[in-house]
């Protein structure tokens, strides 16, 4: 307890500093407990490589996490970026009960959609496996539907927390958001030490739905400590969250189609030699470690200031604060990856060789690793964008972002393949970031050109 309450009056210190102090200070925070998930949850990728290796059974989990993946990034991702301009903008008025009012009506469209979203994949998920698995033969198909059904709770349960986590971050309270992530892989190798003899590919899934319970258990209590009410509201006539759902719209447009690339790297994987799921999995899990720890810690921790400098029209500070992380996203990114690249084998082979986890394994995840490494400063530049552009409340733009993104994946994806197989995806992943940054970029900077001229019109009446 007395941890906790050094970490809270250490946030409360940084919130009273200048705004790159709060902002470094906060993401330090965020990176810290986000590193001590990631070595828990490295620690569970070990255990899962040397029990499952490349073999079917995970291939099946996997796959079977793709529609419970992508709904929750679509609709509960999609109301954090909505939701959380808004929501810091009537606070910051002083009207923390119309605040209060628009959190619990966007909780219950949030949670009402999550809800008719697993009702339709109860129906038809039969019908979307075989097309997304089309390369598993009929017994490995059945498998990865029967964990499809397992893991349908874990939609509304993740949804929520990814809203409350939100809500969280908004009031400053970075700590709890960050921490409760470490449930998941704990309570999965927990399963797996304990059933993963009798269960196999079973055990992955009671460890996801413990792990995940355990975490919207801990974060309800946390907005409770924050006098935050968790019950979802129904209200049709409230402006504020009507207004929050014309953003929703756009945002959740470019949600579905960005993250249809995943889906469609997870589908055009398993048309190829079996194990190539799994082994693209453990080819991202590194690279996607180190970019929990940057590019979500930064644009987490940025996201509520860049939300207060749009509020108050500070338009040539929210720009000098972009191009400030944007610099040193770059000075810092591009040797990692160089060192990354140059080391991958090295890497993979510390990490996961042993047990079920072959050499053959090693050669082609190391190769799957080098070519995804390169989307780190592209990846980590353009989440700061992204949060930009939904501060401006200019959503739209995402959507033709995303939209593009996935064209070219498809494409890519396809060209790429035939020349190098599974470790193609992770080329076509790291040049379509390479786009959708230049893409984002200049979109930024045309709208807060336009912002400045704006606010300059106005100033001279």
């Amino acid at each position: 307890m007395k941890l906790w309450a050094g970490l809270g009056v250490y946030c409360k210190g940084l919130a009273a500093g200048t705004i790159h102090r709060r902002i470094i200070g906060a993401a330090m925070t965020i990176s810290v407990l986000t590193l001590i998930c990631q070595l828990v949850a490295v620690a569970k990728e070990l255990w899962v490589a040397a029990w499952f290796g490349t073999s079917d059974a995970l291939d099946a989990f996997l796959m079977a996490m793709v529609i419970p993946t992508f709904v929750i990034n679509v609709i509960a991702g999609s109301f954090h970026s909505a939701l959380i301009p808004a929501y810091i903008h009537v606070r910051d008025e002083g009207h923390s009960k119309e605040a209060q009012n628009l959190f619990s009506n966007v909780a219950a469209y949030c949670l009402i959609l999550l809800l008719m979203t697993g009702v339709v994949v109860t129906f038809f998920g039969h019908l979307l496996l075989p097309v997304m698995a089309s390369g598993f033969h009929q017994k490995k198909l059945a498998l990865t539907q029967t964990l499809l059904y397992w893991l349908l709770p874990v939609i509304a349960i993740q949804g929520m927390i990814v809203l409350w986590s939100a809500v969280l971050n908004a009031c400053n309270r970075f700590v709890l958001a960050a921490i409760v992530p470490v449930f998941l892989p704990l309570a999965i190798i927990g399963t797996l030490v304990t059933t993963g003899r009798q269960w196999s590919a079973f055990s992955l899934v009671i460890g996801t739905i413990a792990g995940v319970t355990g975490q919207v258990i801990i974060m309800g209590w946390g907005l409770k400590q924050q006098g935050i009410r968790i019950r979802p509201r129904w209200g049709m006539n409230n402006p504020r969250a009507r207004a929050v759902m014309g953003q929703y719209a756009p945002v959740v447009a470019g949600a579905f189609l960005m993250s249809g690339t995943n889906v469609v790297d997870q589908a055009m994987a398993a048309m190829l030699d079996p194990g190539s799921v799994a082994a693209l999995s453990y080819g991202s899990r590194i690279v996607n470690v180190g970019l929990g720890l940057t590019a979500a810690s930064i644009a987490t921790a940025a996201f509520p200031y860049f939300s207060k400098q749009v509020a108050q029209k500070d338009w040539t500070g929210l720009w000098q604060t972009l191009c400030f992380y944007l610099r040193w996203v770059f000075i810092i990114a591009v040797p990692v990856s160089l060192l990354t690249f140059a080391f991958s084998a090295q890497i993979v082979r510390l990490f996961y060789e042993r047990g079920a986890f072959l050499a053959k394994d090693t050669y082609l995840v190391a190769h799957i690793q080098s070519l995804f490494v390169w989307q780190a400063p592209f990846y980590i530049g353009g989440m700061l964008l992204v949060r930009v552009i939904s501060s401006l409340k200019a959503n739209q733009i995402l959507m033709w972002a995303s939209g593009l993104n996935l064209l070219l994946k498809v494409a890519m994806n396809y060209l790429f393949i035939q020349w190098m197989g599974v470790a193609g995806i992770a080329l076509s992943t790291s040049l379509m970031y390479l786009g959708s940054f230049v893409f984002v970029y200049y979109s930024v900077r045309i709208l807060l050109g336009k912002s400045m001229k704006g606010s300059q019109i106005h100033g001279s009446e």
